[in-house]
């Protein structure tokens, strides 16, 4: 177990804590792309998700999450923010995050875009000497 600092609950404490899977969810099958990618920061967990329905209305595909780390947070613009918007929430004493996606096609396009930066990853793992 590893020591570092806890940002929700609030107010942030520092304890030993170990990283660990508690339970698992139903998720849209078209937005578990992204909850995975969100999961795999350190400070995130999230919340709630949809993966969006095409016509009319705002079907729009989004991911809701807490972000404890703002450098994590920062990453995530970075790479989202060509696909989706992002709105912040104040809700129950602590910072919440919308990770919602222009539409249906443009959070395909994101998740295209991952799996091509995993791939690139992996393959430049393997050529290490």
């Amino acid at each position: 177990m590893k020591q570092r600092t806890v940002s929700f609950p609030w107010p942030p404490t520092t304890h030993k804590t170990m990283r660990t899977a508690i339970k698992t969810e139903d998720i849209d099958t078209g937005i578990v792309g992204v909850v995975k990618w969100l999961n795999s920061f350190e400070s995130v967990y999230t919340l709630q998700s949809c993966q969006g329905e095409d016509g009319d209305g705002d079907g729009k595909p989004y991911v809701l999450f807490h972000c404890g780390d703002p450098t994590d947070l920062i990453k995530i613009l970075d790479e989202a923010h060509t696909f989706a918007t992002m709105q912040i929430e104040w809700y129950q004493n602590s910072f919440r995050y919308n990770l919602r996606f222009v539409s249906v096609d443009t959070l395909a396009v994101f998740d295209a875009a991952q799996a091509i930066v995993r791939q690139m990853k992996r393959l430049r793992n393997r050529m290490k000497p």
